[in-house]
């Protein structure tokens, strides 16, 4: 196999990998009820929580933001976008590879 051929398999691979990922994380998003609390984008209806965009600004070019945000989902937090008694996430059911993954889709959109 040449190299060129090598490098599209891996492109395609890739690509599809990505793809299944972001259905994933997708089906996650709507199954574990995340979107009771947060839209993804501002077009959508604003709920209590921030929008998952905003997250994404907040936090995307920070070296340890998927881990972060990983950590939040798993524990939840109080006070990081307001006051701590108007601002709760709780803890979620999630698995820790569930939890990966969300953090990494919210990175993505």
């Amino acid at each position: 196999m040449n190299l060129f051929r090598l490098a599209t398999f891996a492109a395609l691979f890739g690509a599809a990998a990505a793809a299944q990922a972001q259905t994933e994380a997708d089906a996650l998003f709507a199954n574990k009820i995340c979107f009771a609390c947060h839209s993804v984008t501002k077009a959508d209806f604003k709920r209590i929580g921030p929008y998952v965009v905003d997250i994404k600004a907040k936090y995307q070019g920070q070296a340890d933001a998927r881990a972060y945000l990983k950590d939040k989902i798993l524990r939840g937090s109080a006070g990081v976008w307001g006051p701590a008694e108007s601002s709760v996430m709780p803890a979620n059911k999630v698995t820790d590879a569930e939890a990966d993954l969300l953090a990494g889709w919210i990175l993505t959109q």
